[in-house]
């Protein structure tokens, strides 16, 4: 269902005609299941991906709540009634009569149950019904230990420990779009702050090779799945359009610009399961994850086929949803990656379209907005001041007919005034350099949203062919990796020298990685250099090499157990242009 949502959202922004015919298929399909009962799909569970769970229909079901939340965004580009329509009867009829029966929770059934939640409040918000949500309350009442999230990250201690977790805290913001509890937001938050002290990991994920750790949560060569990511994503937009807090727009351009890019290769013809912070060898081999063997290659089915639907979702959701509808009727930004937003605004609806221009998240200069409307409207554009930049002292500066106005890091600044057609602004975001303490002994080093990692020169091996562009391979490294940086915290932009390339047709490729050419129907490598690269100061550390049982990193060594080699020059680039990678860092003080 991950898959199909993608599809619909790119064939959709894109206008692809190719796409949308295809994605029309599917779509047909479903509302030719449409049953008086409210239900849709297939006849039954049969066809599930899980079967060991079927005779619970968990899996069944999430799928079928999944389906109904695509035939709304469906809806939303193509205002097809069917699709509203099928919608509201599967929430009317299917789960406010009950003739779906939830039995005994699993996991899979806390996807359901904070799903269909979503779903209600979706077409409330489509409608004005609040029939829709008191409809879904009794399935939401059914609760068991693994599926209350609020309990549980109360008490540290969410039951279910798969990387669904992440998830739980969309379900406990939908919650207080139900109840009103305003005590909600703030377990959400103690939420994340545990996480990132036990489990966050440099590029905006968290530790979860299938499972949470139970320890040592923050060791950069632990595992981060890919669908866990992509839940997180989602999850993180959630909290963001409920509660307006620029603080997870911040967390939403982490994951975004760093861990998502790089659990796929450039051309998207290959994903991981697992990635690492400190990932200097793909190999099929033990590790220490939960997963089989191959989880860390990459290839078309690395351990479990459920990646292969997520991995397309949280892109195009991040491009449909990086501008939103405000109370108001005005539109805010989340984040400004080159788009055209396409609204009604104002209070008689006027058409709109805002086209934004720059090079963003890679430079944060020179960026343009271009407001053009069918005639003369009042609405407000409230923009984003990220969180990453006021270490220096630097602020946001949007310029708008002739004058400046700087805005204090992590807040909202509202733009409101009678816009015409032709109407510009221009908006500067400074991203200076900064070393990131991650423990006593390491660092990561971060500009802008962007996580930069060492270049390691790398070593194709392609294990097997599976057709077109689709191959599975093992990385490994042709260059050191053993290296700490000459870290000063404060103004660590003084002692980086930066390097600035245009962006090619692969945004998120490095020098050197193998892609598929298209035209050339071949495997080429790929010679252009990454947007930007940052020049520091390195070391090499003699005695930092690989785990004495599996094939990654050691632990980083301490300062004082350290034996130096020779001073190097280092090449850092992008965290999400990266394979092989070390982004958590010796810290040479």
């Amino acid at each position: 269902m991950g898959w199909l949502r993608g599809l619909v959202n790119i064939a959709y922004m894109l206008d692809d005609e190719k796409l949308k015919k295809k994605a029309q298929g599917y779509i047909e399909y479903l509302l030719s299941t449409r049953q008086d009962d409210g239900s849709f799909g297939p006849d039954g569970p049969k066809d599930s991906m899980w079967p060991d769970v079927n005779y619970e229909h968990v899996g069944y079901e999430a799928a079928r709540i999944n389906a109904a939340g695509i035939l709304l965004n469906y809806y939303g580009f193509t205002k097809d009634e069917r699709a509203l329509d099928l919608v509201k009867n599967f929430v009317l009829e299917y789960y406010g009569k009950q003739h779906y029966k939830p039995g005994s929770y699993t996991w899979f059934n806390n996807i359901g149950q904070r799903g269909i939640r979503g779903l209600a409040y979706s077409l409330y918000s489509i409608t004005g019904d609040i029939a829709y949500m008191d409809a879904v309350e009794p399935h939401v009442a059914y609760s068991t230990p693994e599926s209350d999230w609020k309990t549980g990250y109360i008490h540290k201690d969410p039951k279910c420990t798969h990387g669904a977790v992440f998830g739980g805290l969309a379900a406990i913001a939908d919650d207080y779009l139900f109840s009103g509890d305003e005590d909600n937001k703030q377990v959400i938050d103690d939420g994340l702050k545990w996480l990132d002290e036990t489990q966050a990991q440099v590029g905006g994920n968290y530790t979860a090779h299938e499972f949470i750790a139970t320890s040592d949560g923050r060791n950069p060569t632990n595992g981060s799945e890919c669908c866990p990511i992509t839940n997180h994503v989602m999850t993180l937009h959630r909290l963001f359009a409920v509660y307006g807090d620029t603080s997870y727009a911040d967390r939403l351009e982490e994951l975004m610009f760093n861990a998502v890019p790089a659990y796929i290769t450039a051309d998207a013809w290959a994903r991981q399961y697992d990635q690492q912070a400190n990932q200097v060898l793909c190999s099929v081999a033990k590790r220490r994850f939960d997963n089989r063997d191959d989880a860390n290659i990459f290839g078309i089915n690395p351990h479990y086929p459920c990646c292969n639907g997520t991995l397309g979702a949280p892109l195009p959701a991040f491009i449909n949803q990086q501008w939103m509808k405000t109370e108001d009727n005005g539109l805010v930004a989340l984040s400004y990656i080159p788009v055209e937003v396409n609204a009604e605004v104002g209070a008689e609806n006027v058409k709109c379209k805002l086209t934004v221009d720059n090079e963003y998240p890679f430079r944060g200069t020179g960026m343009k907005f271009t407001v053009n409307v069918e005639k003369p409207v009042k609405f407000t554009i409230y923009l984003r001041a990220p969180k990453y930049i006021g270490d220096y002292g630097e602020r946001t500066a949007i310029m708008l007919d002739g004058e400046m106005t700087k805005i204090e890091p992590n807040a909202l600044y509202a733009l409101e005034r009678e816009w015409h057609d032709g109407d510009t602004f221009e908006m500067n975001i400074p991203m200076n350099t900064k070393f990131i303490k991650r423990t006593d002994s390491s660092v990561a080093v971060k500009r802008g949203p962007l996580y930069y990692a060492l270049r390691i020169k790398e070593a194709y091996r392609q294990m097997k062919h599976n057709y077109e562009g689709s191959a599975d391979w093992e990385i490994y490294p042709a260059s050191p990796w053993n290296i700490g940086l000459f870290t000063t915290f404060r103004a660590a932009y003084a002692s980086v020298i930066e390097e600035h390339h245009p962006i090619g047709e692969f945004p998120w490729a490095h020098q050197e990685e193998v892609l598929y050419n298209e035209k050339e129907k071949a495997f080429k490598t790929w010679r252009e250099k990454e947007p930007v690269i940052l020049h520091i100061r390195g070391r090499m550390i003699r005695n930092w090499g690989y785990h004495r049982i599996y094939p990654m990193s050691d632990d980083i060594p301490c300062e004082k157990d350290r034996e130096y080699g020779e001073e190097v020059k280092v090449e850092l680039i992008p965290y999400g242009c990266s394979a092989l990678r070390i982004s958590e860092f010796p810290s040479i003080e």
